[in-house]
């Protein structure tokens, strides 16, 4: 993780918790391995609880994901999901995650984005979206415009952390993912 968010801890926001299940579900047709992931099932572990992490059916989970979920006991489910969170992570150019943070479940997601003026904010900001290069410059101009009056699940601004998560991709390289 990036040097500044480790001294900060990141929540996370399981779907469903029961006495006995943590269920993490995401909408994104591609699962990449992420802090809000393994948070959860670390939680789950630790509790003595399953993890099940659902995706759309069709959904590419990365592999080292995968193995890591069956190698603690959880399981990775395709089946449409009507809750979910949505995470926004930068990666560096070696695909190394470098800071991430949960904005929060389906309704949070949904204020969000219907709260953005920009068209192209609302074409382009969806869960599988990936920027670099000149979308992400193309995504930082469109946000400039923005007056986001919202805050992400560890209580920051979503408009700060957006942009810092934009000039991070821009001096470490990479691109930010949408999940």
């Amino acid at each position: 993780m990036h040097s500044a968010q480790q001294q900060t801890l990141r929540g996370v926001q399981p779907s469903y918790v029961t006495d006995k299940s943590i269920i993490l579900c995401k909408s994104s047709p591609s699962i990449e391995n992420t802090y809000e992931i393994r948070l959860s099932l670390y939680f789950a572990v630790k509790e003595k609880k399953t993890f099940e992490l659902r995706v759309p059916p069709k959904a590419v989970v990365a592999p080292t994901l995968s193995a890591l979920i069956a190698e603690q006991g959880g399981r990775v489910s395709q089946r449409d999901c009507s809750e979910f969170t949505v995470t926004f992570t930068h990666f560096d150019k070696n695909k190394k995650e470098k800071d991430s943070w949960v904005l929060g479940d389906r309704a949070a997601w949904d204020s969000f984005h219907s709260s953005l003026r920009s068209t192209w904010l609302r074409a382009e900001l969806k869960p599988g979206a990936s920027f670099s290069s000149h979308p992400l410059q193309r995504f930082k101009q469109e946000l400039i415009h923005e007056a986001i009056p919202f805050r992400n699940i560890d209580d920051e601004s979503i408009q700060q952390a957006l942009q810092r998560l934009i000039q991070e991709c821009e001096s470490d390289g990479g691109y930010i993912l949408v999940q």
